[in-house]
């Protein structure tokens, strides 16, 4: 990933964020539905508008298509 950029590895902070990829893989379908159920919150709370929260639903709609399809690939250094 890092294409020869950096002599070092990723910090070890980032290697224990990036740790949770692989539950992050398989639970992807129900943290956008909480993130999407989470928007349409907050348009009926009025904390954002109808067209904020259409937006920002499709834009999640289609992060969960494109998962999906397997267009987006996250590496880690975990075992599989």
């Amino acid at each position: 990933m890092w294409g020869g950029r950096y002599k070092l590895g990723p910090a070890e902070i980032m290697e224990k964020i990036n740790a949770s990829i692989g539950f992050d893989r398989r639970l992807y379908a129900q943290d956008i539905a909480g993130s999407i159920a989470h928007c349409d919150m907050l348009v009926a709370q009025g904390i954002l508008t109808a067209k904020d929260g259409v937006g920002a639903m499709r834009r999640r709609a289609s992060a969960r298509g494109k998962l999906a399809n397997g267009a987006t690939r996250h590496q880690s250094s975990e075992r599989r």
